[in-house]
């Protein structure tokens, strides 16, 4: 059974000036993510796409989940998961 969207696909932001201080910031900081050009993105900009793409989704006052952020390899034994690079692609 497929599923409804939360959101439609056409939904653009709201306007800058129903923007929250902390919704302003997270857009502003998007803005210096090269979001084009995948391979030229650091760790930082990784990091700052994802704590964006969080708060758009959860919420600008849900609280980012830094402990589970980055590569952590928690969790990956119960799903049968290895971190790391390995040979076996």
């Amino acid at each position: 059974e497929p599923l409804s969207s939360e959101v439609a696909i056409n939904q653009t932001p709201p306007p800058q000036n129903q923007w929250t201080s902390q919704e302003k910031h997270w857009r502003e900081v998007l803005a210096t993510v090269p979001i084009i050009r995948t391979g030229m993105k650091t760790e930082e900009d990784e990091d700052n796409l994802n704590r964006f793409i969080w708060h758009d989704v959860k919420g600008w006052k849900t609280p980012y989940p830094v402990k589970l952020s980055g590569a952590h390899g928690r969790g990956l034994k119960q799903l049968q998961l290895v971190f790391g690079d390995t040979d076996e692609d």
